[in-house]
């Protein structure tokens, strides 16, 4: 799985885009120092990825 990090800001449609284009990726937002949000983009038959448990 690939991994896509974003430092600072980033513009609502290079995420939506991002989303809507990456397969087998997880997408991590670092906004600042405090917070990190993380996205996890469908695999290539548009099932969400699931954690391997």
């Amino acid at each position: 799985m690939d991994l896509f990090v974003e430092v600072g800001t980033t513009s609502a449609y290079k995420l939506w885009w991002n989303l809507q284009m990456l397969t087998n990726a997880k997408i991590l937002l670092v906004p600042d120092e405090k917070r990190a949000i993380e996205f996890t983009c469908r695999d290539d038959h548009d099932d969400i990825l699931r954690n391997a448990q």
